[in-house]
């Protein structure tokens, strides 16, 4: 559907992999925009060679270029104990860049973020600034 995104998604997947590896569940929570997230997941899961077990959707219904994304405004405080890591499906993965509180309260080490332009990061690497 989306060849050059599909080439993005496995690149920053080689990347994961080669550097703190990919973990074999995944949970996703869908904050973007679009209405072709069923295609990004599974993308993600082919690519990965990993399981996505749900897609829970909270959508703002604007898409998060400039402004920045709280997590905690938007996903229910259940998943701050959530145990499966999880993948923040955004428009824009630097949206969310200030979510130190969320990094608080919950563990992040594994949780990534997705992006409608095929960038996968951790989300760790993110709120820390290291990309």
């Amino acid at each position: 559907m989306f060849p050059t995104v599909g080439r993005d998604i496995k690149s920053s997947i080689e990347y994961i992999d080669s550097t703190r590896g990919i973990k074999p569940l995944y949970t996703m929570i869908n904050l973007s925009t679009t209405s072709e997230y069923e295609w990004y997941k599974n993308a993600f899961s082919e690519y990965a060679q990993c399981d996505i077990s749900d897609i829970h959707s909270y959508r703002s219904g604007q898409a998060n270029y400039r402004d920045s994304l709280q997590i905690y405004d938007v996903v229910p405080y259940s998943f701050m104990e959530y145990s499966t890591p999880l993948i923040y499906f955004v428009d824009y993965f630097p949206s969310l860049k200030d979510n130190r509180i969320w990094q608080e309260m919950r563990n992040i080490e594994n949780d990534l973020i997705y992006d409608i332009a095929g960038n996968v990061v951790f989300l760790q690497d993110v709120i820390n600034g290291v990309c």
